[in-house]
């Protein structure tokens, strides 16, 4: 499959793919990711918060406080790049505002995500571990969450075919419960293309057990429309992309 890709006159964006260089957040960005993983605790920490009204009340009111401060320091829509790596036609970070993956997004777990080389292909690897805030049967992870994190991990599988592309159909196999608060192993890698059809699979490992599986078709898009889409939502947000 690989020497297919070989003739691709965008074979660039997956040489790109194979040097990914580790992203942090920049001087700039340090700030947010110092109050993103506040809220990151906050939120797994309101999913078990027990007290009178009282103290409700007063927590309440200092968390009023800090969101209008927040609120105040606001600069509107400004990130870099794109927030996965599907749309972006690369593997490569930084992907900070993903719900899934992003380190400056306080809804994402975060999904820990690299591109490593199994058998003579890439191979995208991602770590994670879910708290409490993720649940669904007692003790396990919801499944949205579950497709959530192929749908990332495959996302950026489907980027070493070079291709920018977005996500057409999505089928998980939930093949045992996946726990709570243990580091789940996952594993994505580029089937085959056909057209503008982009063929991906995955898997999830928990305590060395296989907990589910997943097969992902993804569609090429071009990467001007896509263009034209970021700056139509910087347009109407009133921001501007760094």
């Amino acid at each position: 499959m690989a020497a297919d890709f070989e003739r691709e006159p965008d074979r660039w964006f997956a040489e790109m793919v194979r040097e990914m260089a580790s992203a942090e957040p920049t001087e700039k960005e340090l700030p947010r990711l110092l109050v993103v993983e506040q809220v990151r605790r906050l939120i797994a920490g309101a999913i078990s918060f027990d007290a009178g009204r009282e103290t409700a009340e007063r927590l309440a009111v200092s968390l009023r406080q800090i969101a209008e401060e927040v609120e105040a320091n606001d600069a509107g829509y400004h990130y870099r790049g794109f927030a996965e790596a599907g749309p972006a036609g690369v593997a490569s970070p930084p992907f900070f505002r993903s719900p899934v993956s992003g380190q400056l997004n306080p809804l994402a777990p975060p999904l820990e995500l690299r591109v490593s080389r199994s058998g003579g292909a890439d191979e995208v690897e991602g770590r994670v571990v879910f708290s409490a805030a993720y649940e669904g049967p007692p003790g396990c992870v919801h499944g949205g969450w579950i497709a959530a994190v192929f749908d990332e991990v495959l996302g950026m599988a489907q980027s070493l075919s070079g291709r920018p592309g977005m996500t057409a159909n999505l089928t998980v196999d939930y093949v045992r419960p996946t726990p709570l608060y243990v580091e789940l192993e996952l594993r994505g890698r580029l089937e085959s293309v056909a057209g503008r059809k982009v063929f991906t699979s995955g898997e999830l490992i928990a305590a060395k057990e296989l907990r589910a599986r997943a097969k992902g078709l993804f569609v090429s898009v071009d990467l001007g429309r896509l263009a034209g889409y970021a700056r139509h939502a910087e347009e109407q947000r009133g921001g501007v992309n760094d």
